[in-house]
């Protein structure tokens, strides 16, 4: 089963936004679930409580039985925001929930991992989804609280990046959190794209990005 969370910069989106990916791994044969998460002014660490939630909610017998589920082969995809999100989850950074031992595969499409690079517009985003000016020392000093980039372990469950070259996500957070996962041990996929697609858009703008994406999923969770 996959969980996708959708992005919006934490202020806006739905989860209807992944609807056309929801649909495309359905019929590659997946039962897929785009949940709804709070937004702001709801602070973080609130956003990922909430897929946690979302996830062990999906698990339990009843829509197991419901759905058909593999409850023991999950499949974690977020986009923008929400592949922030995602990554804070199964990297577990404290006080974030501890994450289902049953994610095996984590897809993250334009997100921010690390207070690097950021445009002023990110800067903006980051700091009201923390509610800390990410550009002073006092806030950079809760970076290793913040940031999934800082909390990876070997155990962590296989992911692929994806980013384009030129777009809101600054391409070197998705290169520095993979090079992050590599020194650790985790098996990783970086996945660069030509222009300015962001998020779940950059899976339309590359005849090969979806393909390669269902793949990295068959390969994990199959």
């Amino acid at each position: 089963m996959l969980v996708l969370v959708h992005g919006g910069s934490f202020s806006g989106g739905r989860a209807a936004d992944l609807d056309f990916l929801c649909r495309a791994t359905a019929q590659h044969g997946y039962a897929a679930f785009s949940v709804d998460y709070r937004l702001l002014p709801t602070r973080w660490p609130a956003q990922v409580d909430d897929v946690s939630s979302a996830i062990d909610w999906i698990s339990r017998p009843a829509q197991v039985a419901r759905f058909h589920l593999d409850p023991t082969r999950i499949g974690l995809v977020g986009a923008s925001a929400g592949a922030t999100i995602a990554a804070q989850l199964v990297t577990h950074s404290p006080p974030t929930p501890v994450p289902s031992p049953h994610i095996r595969a984590v897809a993250l499409l334009s997100g921010v991992y690390a207070p690097i690079g950021l445009s002023s517009t990110l800067t903006d985003v980051e700091t009201r989804y923390f509610g800390c000016d990410v550009t002073t020392p006092a806030c950079a000093q809760r970076a290793r609280v913040i940031y999934a980039g800082n909390w990876v372990r070997s155990t962590d469950p296989p992911m692929f990046i994806v980013n384009s070259t030129d777009e809101l996500a600054p391409l070197g957070q998705a290169q520095r959190f993979a090079a992050t996962l590599t020194a650790h041990g985790v098996p990783n996929r970086l996945l660069v794209v030509p222009g300015t697609s962001h998020a779940e858009a950059v899976l339309n703008s590359d005849p090969a990005a979806l393909p390669d994406l269902l793949a990295f999923l068959d390969g994990a969770l199959r």
